[in-house]
Formats: structure tokens, sequence, C-alpha cells
């Protein structure tokens, strides 16, 4: 057997792995994962809005309106990438390497361009995490996201290049898709915290 056919057992899954319209293995980590998180998230929202609701006045006198240009803009990016994550998905299931590799490049991009941006926004925001209680759980809120952004990114950074090399097909996507639910996922908490910190306050 040459040392090609043994890189490309690699590559493939054998034919026992195929998708037979259950849920693989790895998806079903990365769901009990995404679970886990729903909680994670959904305990940092409640200690916002309580703090928010003890408050006498909120967000404090002393920290300036939040511009929200950037984060509309932010909000499109993501979303645009939760469209180019979704036509990874497809190109893969379907054999089309071309729309399956450029496509999860453009997410890569996004990703990366959200990240850019989302740290920037943080740093002007005029006001600093020891800024009492309302900067402690922003700041927060907003590093706990970029830190599953960031990790998002080198995932997917890291399925590119097994896409480039060829690693997946219509037989063997199950971590293309698993990380096409992690970002989706990704995308929503952020509509959560867009709305929250910036619409909401």
């Amino acid at each position: 057997m040459t040392a090609t056919a043994l890189d490309r057992e690699d590559w493939e899954l054998p034919d026992s792995f195929e998708d037979e319209g259950g849920m693989s293995m790895p998806v079903m980590g990365t769901v009990l994962f995404i679970a886990s998180e729903v909680m994670f998230f959904a305990t940092l929202f409640g200690t916002y809005y309580a703090l928010r609701a003890q408050a006498s006045q909120w967000p404090p006198a002393d920290v300036e309106e939040l511009p929200i240009f950037i984060p509309i803009v932010l909000t499109a990016i993501l979303l645009t990438s939760s469209v180019s994550m979704h036509g990874a998905v497809w190109g893969v299931r379907n054999n089309n390497r071309t729309v399956f590799v450029s496509s999860l490049a453009i997410t890569v991009v996004l990703g990366l361009v959200f990240l850019v941006g989302e740290v920037f926004d943080a740093l002007e925001a005029g006001f600093e995490i020891s800024s009492g209680a309302y900067g402690s759980i922003f700041f927060t809120l907003l590093s706990f996201h970029v830190l599953h952004v960031t990790g998002g990114v080198v995932f997917l950074a890291y399925l590119l290049f097994g896409a480039a090399a060829g690693r997946f097909s219509s037989r063997n996507y199950q971590q293309v898709e698993s990380a096409s639910y992690y970002w989706h996922f990704v995308d929503i908490v952020w509509i959560f915290v867009f709305t929250t910190l910036y619409i909401i306050q």
C-alpha cells in the first residue's frame, strides 16, 4: 500500500462512520458542550440584569453613551459569517471543494475582522473593567464572547488547512458540521450581547 493511500485512509473515515441519519459522536459532543455554554452565558446575562435592576442609575452617570455604529457593523459581519459557514457545510456535503474551501476561508476572515472590531470597540468604550459593577459585567460579557469567537476562529482555521489538503468529503464532514453548530451558537450569543449592552443597556 502506497504512502498516498495511507494518507487518504487517515483523512477519511471508514464506511462504518458514514452518516446514516443519526447524530454523530463529534456533533453530539458539540451539542452537549453548547448546552453547557448556554447555561454559562445565561448566568452572565442573569447577573447583568440583576445588577441593572438593583442600580439606581444604569449605566452610571459618569459613563458616556456607547456609540452603536461599530457594534451594528460587527453584527452584520458575524451574521454574514454564519451564511458563509452554512455554505461551507453545503459544499462539503455535496463534494463541492470550491464552495467548501472558499466559504470556510471567508468565514475565517470574517471571524478575524469581527475579533479585531470587538477588541477595538472595547478599548474605545471610555471606561474600564474597574469602573464599578457596570464596567465589570460589561467587560466580562465582552471578554468571554471574545474568547469563544477566538476559539471558533482557531478551530475553523485548523479545518481550513485540512480542507485545503482534501481531508474532508461527503463521507467525512462531522468536524465541519460540529464547527458550524458552534459558530452559529457564537453568533446567537453575540445577538444577545449586542442587544443587552448596546440597545437595552
